[in-house]
């Protein structure tokens, strides 16, 4: 699946990380960046709903749960608040709270048809949720120009 999403012209795909954890932002924007995607970063989802707002470009959110000034959930809220900030853009999810998402997080990740990564995951495991949500947004780039 790589090599057709790879060989077909396309809009690049930006990821926006964002994560209070310095040292989470570091490593996962290497790794981003050795896979030859675009990296934004944000520390908290205040910072990331500007970033968003001013990104036309094909967008990639892969947030955090918790996060100061503005969480994950929250960020979801204003998300789903602006249609602007769903056209064009994907969302995965991250936590270190296996089991413990309220139904309503659980609702907003549905909605917005974000996977969730649990912490710690590996290296493969965020580069194939970036690889989906990156395939989706190009899926729906084509079906919308059709």
């Amino acid at each position: 699946m790589a090599e057709q999403i790879t060989n077909q012209p396309h809009q690049p795909v930006t990821v926006l990380v964002v994560d209070d954890d310095q040292n989470i932002l570091k490593s996962l924007t290497m790794v981003l960046e050795d896979e030859g995607y675009r990296v934004l970063q944000a520390p908290d989802g205040l910072v990331a709903l500007n970033i968003l707002s001013a990104q036309t470009a094909l967008l990639i959110v892969l947030t955090d749960h918790h996060m100061p000034v503005l969480d994950g959930p929250g960020l979801l809220r204003r998300v789903l608040a602006e249609p602007a900030l769903v056209s064009g853009r994907a969302y995965v999810y991250m936590t270190a709270g296996r089991g413990h998402l309220s139904p309503d997080v659980h609702q907003l990740l549905a909605t917005l048809e974000a996977p969730v990564l649990y912490k710690p995951f590996g290296v493969d495991d965020v580069l194939d949720a970036i690889e989906a949500a990156a395939y989706r947004l190009r899926s729906a780039e084509r079906t919308e120009a059709s």
